[in-house]
């Protein structure tokens, strides 16, 4: 066990780094299902692939099924603990049911709905992406190697706090990702656990989640994976199910990470420095806004990545709280 460490840690995960990419064009099916569409923005063509039906020409209802697997971590020295609902309040949440606090469906479907407005209002206001009720597995002991993991604590609160080699971890997560049918969605809950870039040295910690895919004979399988965390382990506002969230909202809009836009930077958060990537909830980390007692993440719309004036918003906003008012600064 590590000495407990005075620091808390900066949010700085990015799915598409820890999980690589492949090109929308050749995933193979089966898989979730997705469209594939285009944006232009000062002559350069951007292509992305995004989860559902194309809002542009669609109004139809599409249905995801979702595997939900909680994972307990064991480092060589010891073991994540898990807190009392924190599984089932996950099953229950905004991510999976409709909430009058999301328009009456669910948070990701929201915040689609939402940054696609001009789109869905134009077609009746019948398109959704929705996630199924979430069949969820077992506990599941994940054992890490020696050297890939470790564990800091206890601090002031008596918490422990996991942490995990992020890219040995992302391997693991695309192993257990194939287990699930290429058509659904593989959803992993870990508690208080930290993706580090090398767990000898904490500095590197600080990856709360990412999304990715595991390509295999029988399909393109994609996952999510975040902790739920106890207050003050961040130094941002991130808890309970705000990492999900976070994660979630990404997944549905870049499913097999290959979605480039015009390079964006936010001075609120230097950790992702000057990025391409369509990664909705980076722009707005420790955003959050609280639903029946559980917080969720605000949400960078497409417009904004994709700097459209006017925005395709509801109202014309260019996230789904109305944090953006205009589209993504340059870099």
């Amino acid at each position: 066990m590590r000495p407990l460490v005075p620091k808390i840690y900066a949010p700085k995960w990015s799915g598409e780094i820890l999980t690589g990419a492949v090109n929308g064009l050749a995933v193979k099916r089966p898989t979730v299902p997705f469209y594939k569409d285009s944006f232009t923005y000062q002559g350069k063509t951007y292509p992305y692939t995004s989860v559902g039906t194309d809002p542009k020409t669609s109004a139809a209802t599409t249905h995801i099924p979702v595997v939900l697997i909680p994972l307990r971590i064991h480092v060589p020295t010891g073991a994540s603990a898990w807190p009392t609902g924190a599984i089932s309040l996950t099953a229950g949440s905004a991510l999976f049911r409709n909430s009058p606090s999301t328009g009456n469906t669910q948070y990701g479907d929201a915040t689609l709905r939402s940054g696609y407005w001009s789109y869905v209002k134009a077609h009746g206001g019948t398109w959704h992406v929705l996630l199924d009720k979430p069949t969820i597995r077992p506990l599941l002991r994940l054992n890490v190697p020696q050297g890939q993991g470790d564990w800091t604590g206890p601090d002031p609160s008596g918490r422990l706090i996991m942490l995990v080699n992020d890219t040995w971890y992302a391997g693991a997560l695309r192993k257990l990702a194939a287990t699930v049918p290429a058509g659904s969605l593989a959803v992993f809950l870990t508690f208080n656990t930290v993706g580090c870039g090398n767990v000898g040295n904490i500095n590197t910690c600080g990856v709360g989640g990412f999304h990715g895919l595991a390509a295999t004979s029988s399909g393109t399988h994609t996952f999510s994976w975040a902790s739920w965390f106890d207050r003050g382990i961040f130094v941002k506002k991130i808890f309970d199910t705000v990492a999900m969230t976070h994660e979630i909202a990404e997944w549905l809009n870049d499913p097999f990470i290959n979605d480039v836009v015009p390079a964006w930077t936010v001075k609120s958060e230097p950790q992702y420095g000057c990025s391409h990537s369509l990664e909705v909830g980076d722009p707005l980390v420790g955003v959050v806004f609280k639903v029946k007692g559980l917080h969720y993440q605000d949400e960078a719309d497409f417009s904004w990545f994709a700097r459209q004036k006017p925005s395709l918003g509801f109202q014309g906003r260019y996230s789904y709280r109305g944090t953006f008012t205009t589209f993504s600064p340059a870099c």
